[in-house]
């Protein structure tokens, strides 16, 4: 698991320390989908980096998880994410009891 406030080196640009200390050294990466993400550009960054990184790796290497219900016209203005949401599963995050322990199970 790979923190910016843990993991990132001081000095070191930020799109260098996403790609040295994010995805260089990661098996897997979790997208939190949420309306901050969509408008975050550092948030895209990482996604397409991520996107870069699961083909040349050639293995599904992103687990998407939808934090909330999102505007589909806020959706769309990623449309690589939206289309990609469109077509592959991914986790829902549930706010009760039993959906926090379908979703933990499930991850």
């Amino acid at each position: 698991l790979c923190l910016h406030y843990r993991d990132f080196i001081p000095g070191v640009a930020i799109a260098a320390n996403i790609i040295q200390e994010g995805f260089h050294k990661s098996r897997k990466v979790i997208v939190v989908v949420s309306q901050h993400f969509i408008q975050s550009r550092w948030c895209i960054f990482e996604y397409e980096i991520a996107q870069t990184w699961q083909f040349l790796r050639s293995h599904a290497g992103i687990i998407f998880i939808v934090l909330q219900k999102l505007e589909k016209s806020l959706l769309r203005q990623q449309v690589e994410l939206y289309r990609l949401l469109s077509r592959n599963t991914y986790l829902e995050w549930e706010d009760s009891v039993l959906g926090r322990h379908i979703f933990w199970r499930r991850l």
